[in-house]
């Protein structure tokens, strides 16, 4: 969020991010700045709750093992990778898998030309939009996060999409010291996860 005085953001009036310091308190995102939110395991849910957060942010890192291509429950993912940024602000993007996915109930380690190969239709769709993602695919990773330049979020079931009757899950911001911590650790040049291999999906304009 932004705070100017107020004669400054009347000039803004129509962007929820911005707001007079004199209204602070009349902000729908001050009063709602709790640590936790629940969020029906939805497209819509996530979009809703991140709206501002994928169209203002400089970086978007979704950390999540189990973000997939080929699964029914992940098929929805690009609405958020397409709804990231605007015209003239395109983040940095980048998407953070393990490299085995499970196949019948084992655990099978994918070379990564196999998934270079399963991510092609999200770049297709990424490339119509004139939009370019980093996918890095990591030896062992299990937790789940969102982390921007604007605020991180812890998330159990990351990106997938629950069934009608599955209760709500729950997000959990996370702190500055938490993030410069994952900044650290799925930064190429680490090797706590065991990098397996990156490739870029889509494109930007003028590539």
């Amino acid at each position: 969020a932004i705070i100017t005085p107020n004669q400054l953001s009347e000039d803004y009036a129509g962007d929820q991010v911005i707001t007079g310091l004199e209204g602070l308190n009349q902000t729908a995102w001050w009063g709602e700045r709790s640590a936790s939110r629940s969020i029906k395991r939805c497209t819509k849910e996530y979009r809703s709750a991140l709206a501002l957060v994928l169209r203002h942010a400089n970086l978007l890192m979704f950390i999540d093992t189990y973000i997939d291509p080929l699964a029914p429950n992940y098929d929805e993912f690009p609405q958020l990778l397409l709804a990231a940024g605007t015209s003239d602000h395109k983040p940095i993007i980048q998407i953070h898998r393990a490299s085995w996915r499970k196949v019948g109930g084992k655990i099978e380690v994918q070379s990564l030309a196999r998934w270079i190969a399963d991510f092609n239709s999200w770049s297709e769709r990424l490339a119509r939009a004139n939009i370019k993602a980093d996918v890095f695919i990591w030896e062992d990773t299990h937790d789940r996060y969102l982390v921007s330049d604007i605020t991180s979020i812890s998330l159990p079931y990351g990106f997938d999409i629950g069934s009608d009757g599955d209760p709500p899950t729950t997000w959990n911001r996370i702190g500055t010291k938490e993030v410069e911590r994952l900044q650290l650790e799925y930064d190429p040049a680490c090797k706590l996860h065991g990098l397996a291999g990156a490739f870029v999906i889509g494109r930007a304009e003028g590539e």
